[in-house]
Formats: structure tokens, C-alpha cells, sequence
């Protein structure tokens, strides 16, 4: 999986959701007490039947998966590895046409090198793999 080595007793450090309906899908910040750390955004859209267009990954973020459809609107998974504590601001992302959404900020924890560590169970597969699987 692609995100292997996180912490296997605890993988969730802290996360937050937040929705709204605009073309700005922003998840809000969380504070980082552990590092280092993978902080995904996740985002899904509800367009009313009408595709979303194009998602712009939150600045320093990666983006790892993009679905769309005509009929459920859309899903989105970027990442970013962070090496330090602290608040990290909420995590703006944006669309090319305002629809209503869901947004998750979650921070994983990284797991010690002498523990046997394996992935998240959720995200044993690929984004993308996951993305397919919602269809």
C-alpha cells in the first residue's frame, strides 16, 4: 500500500471534517503533538448529477487520487509529510465549480522503526484502487 509504516497502535494522530458549498473546499487545521507525520486531505463533492471539474491540490500537498462522475459528484486524496509539531493551518483546496463537499484533515502517525508496522487498514490499496471501488 502506499501508505505503509504508520503507526499500527495508534495511526491517527488527530483529524478534523469540515462541509460547506463553494468552490473553496477547505478542511480545517489541526495541531501536530507527535512528528513526523502524513497529513491527508480528503475531500468528496456532491454536484447535483453535474461533473466536477478539475480539483487544485492545497499548496505543499500532493495529489495522489482524482475521481469524477456525472451522478455523485467527485472524491479527492492529496498528502503532504510534515516534520514538525505544531498547528498546521487549515488546508484550502479548490474547484472548478462551486458544488457542496466534505473535507477531512487526518494525520497519521508514523510508526517506530523496531515495531512491525503495516498499513492502515483503509488504505491497504492504492487511492486510486479505493476511488475505483466507490463506483
Amino acid at each position: 500500500g502506499i501508505y505503509s509504516g504508520v503507526n499500527t497502535t495508534t495511526p491517527v494522530q488527530v483529524y478534523s471534517k469540515s462541509s460547506s458549498a463553494n468552490d473553496t473546499p477547505t478542511a480545517t487545521g489541526v495541531t501536530l503533538t507527535a512528528q513526523p507525520a502524513q497529513l491527508l486531505f480528503m475531500l468528496g463533492s456532491n454536484s447535483s448529477g453535474a461533473a466536477v471539474n478539475a480539483v487544485t491540490p492545497p499548496e505543499n500537498y500532493t495529489e495522489r487520487a482524482e475521481r469524477h462522475g456525472t451522478s455523485y459528484g467527485g472524491a479527492y486524496i492529496a498528502d503532504r509529510y510534515v516534520t514538525a509539531t505544531g498547528a498546521t493551518g487549515d488546508v484550502a483546496a479548490s474547484l472548478a465549480a462551486a458544488s457542496a463537499w466534505v473535507s477531512f484533515l487526518v494525520a497519521l502517525n508514523e510508526g517506530s522503526a523496531a515495531a512491525a508496522d503495516v498499513p492502515v487498514a483503509l488504505l491497504r490499496r492504492r487511492p486510486q484502487q479505493i476511488m475505483d471501488s466507490w463506483r
